[in-house]
């Protein structure tokens, strides 16, 4: 009996000995990077923080101001401040691929979503990187009112 106890603790000992050897996992590359409201400017237009990955610096700031203004419109922004309270502009379910023509030009590089975006921080900063892509975090304020009305004028919703 004395030596089975002996055996189990030395088997416990070399289990627990192999598992502290395994390579830690970094945690980072799976961060959710979403849109997040950080409050009301002056006018009452959301002030956003907005993620982008790309291949640069640009690119990735680009994407940043992509997907802010496209979780503006079709996702709202759920994270944050809870007096933003930004629900969707689009409330249609598939809308994008209903009007894929027409977000495909709004989005295009330099495309009318830029019209939409104020206040940005240029001080955007480079937070990781990753599989050879550069994620990067923009402040950035949203035109939500003209925005909705360029939508409803262009008979999207």
């Amino acid at each position: 009996m004395k030596k089975l106890i002996i055996l189990y603790s030395w088997l416990f000992i070399l289990v627990v000995n192999f598992n502290s050897c395994a390579p830690k996992q970094n945690i980072s590359t799976f961060y959710s990077y979403e849109t997040e409201c950080m409050g009301l400017d002056s006018d009452n237009e959301p002030i956003l923080k907005s993620w982008g990955k790309g291949n640069d610096r640009a690119s990735a700031i680009e994407q940043a101001k992509k997907n802010a203004v496209k979780d503006v419109m079709f996702k709202g922004i759920n994270k944050g401040q809870p007096s933003c309270n930004v629900k969707p502009l689009i409330l249609s379910v598939n809308a994008q691929d209903k009007y894929e023509d027409y977000f495909m030009a709004f989005f295009s590089k330099n495309g009318p979503y830029t019209k939409f975006i104020t206040k940005i921080d240029a001080s955007a900063k480079n937070t990781q990187t990753a599989g050879g892509q550069v994620v990067y975090c923009l402040t950035l304020s949203i035109l939500r009112k003209d925005l909705k009305e360029k939508l409803l004028k262009d008979q999207i919703h």
